[in-house]
């Protein structure tokens, strides 16, 4: 038994029909989704980083006069949508802050920890002969490590807030190319 195969073809008609006016049109738009790559210079380092790491020396207490706070600060991406005037509210978008103390003397400890609006709280002992006591002096250094994060004008947020500035004036130059 053979198979017989029929070509049936249909008229072929191009038609418009208006669109009901009692229901509202689908816009349709085209979204790119571009990706910037910024360059890395010699006073800013790599734009497209967003984790910036400073280092302070203690120099004005009298027992941990050259002990050095490293401090690394993640940053919310140059791109988020975020007031980048205010600076209460960057510090509250801070990703992450990691600290690291260097050439503390024996017999003396330093931790931190962070609030939950991203303010740096260092707390210390000193080992004495009648036991463990809190380091003198530690709120000091304490306001000195804070301003120094998000207040110095040569501090770490001042310094982000010069790669935003100069990532976004990048952008823009892209966008009216685009």
């Amino acid at each position: 038994m053979r198979s017989k195969f029929f070509r049936i073809e249909r008229p072929k008609k191009l038609a418009y029909i208006p669109f009901p006016a009692s229901e509202k049109a689908l816009r349709l738009g085209i979204l790119y989704d571009v990706l910037l790559e910024f360059d890395t210079t010699d006073e800013l380092g790599d734009l497209n980083e967003n984790k910036l790491s400073m280092e302070i020396a203690i120099d004005a207490h009298p027992d941990l006069a050259g002990v050095v706070i490293d401090v690394q600060v993640e940053f919310p991406r140059w791109d988020e949508d975020i007031d980048w005037e205010d600076k209460t509210a960057i510090r509250k978008a801070i990703q992450g802050i990691s600290i690291q103390f260097q050439n503390v003397p024996s017999g003396y400890e330093l931790t931190y920890k962070l609030s939950p609006t991203n303010y740096i709280q260092l707390s210390g002992t000193e080992l004495t002969p009648t036991g463990l006591e809190e380091i003198e002096g530690i709120a000091a250094i304490n306001t000195l490590v804070n301003n120094f994060v998000f207040n110095d004008p040569q501090g770490i947020l001042a310094f982000y807030l010069i790669k935003i500035e100069k990532n976004q004036g990048s952008a823009l130059r892209s966008q009216k190319k685009l």
